[in-house]
């Protein structure tokens, strides 16, 4: 069972970052959805799915260490998109304090094309107008509600099995 959420985890977040990516993993519009509609919420909802994924995979390595579950999370889960969803959190965050650059934005994309795709085609300078004194600016009570948990998941998973690899 344990090898099979693994597997399945290890899909949705290699293939769930983009929209284009939900019809073969068996995410479907409801009937009475037309394309025009609100697309954001769809990502939104892959978003919270993923967050959910990161505390589920760090759940089943909790308690008494099972050295086959963590080796088989360890060669499983691609670390590189491991690091892909701690960045595209990121700009969930960035998005949700209105700090998101949607001024280098290209015509064909918008603020849920993948960070990683945004940085490699901006000379990884995507983000190289948002400080960290700006973001300071920015923060109020209730700016890292949802992010936060999950990049502590992610973090969290990381050390976690980067302590039981031999």
């Amino acid at each position: 069972m344990n090898a099979k959420v693994v597997d399945s985890s290890r899909e949705f977040i290699s293939l769930l970052s983009t929209k284009d990516n939900l019809l073969p993993l068996g995410f479907v519009r409801k009937k009475d959805d037309t394309p025009d509609d609100d697309e954001e919420d769809i990502m939104e909802v892959m978003d919270e799915y993923l967050s959910k994924i990161s505390v589920i995979l760090l759940s089943l390595l909790e308690g008494e260490e099972d050295i086959e579950i963590c080796s088989k999370m360890a060669f499983s889960i691609s670390i590189e998109d491991i690091k892909d969803r701690m960045l595209n959190v990121f700009g969930v965050f960035l998005h949700s304090i209105k700090l998101f650059p949607l001024t280098k934005l290209k015509e064909d994309q918008d603020q849920n094309t993948p960070l990683k795709m945004l940085s490699v085609e901006n000379s990884n300078n995507f983000l190289s107008d948002v400080s960290v004194n700006r973001i300071n600016r920015k923060l109020v009570g209730d700016s890292f509600d949802g992010v936060l948990s999950e990049a502590f998941a992610i973090y969290i998973l990381l050390i976690t099995l980067a302590e039981t690899i031999p």
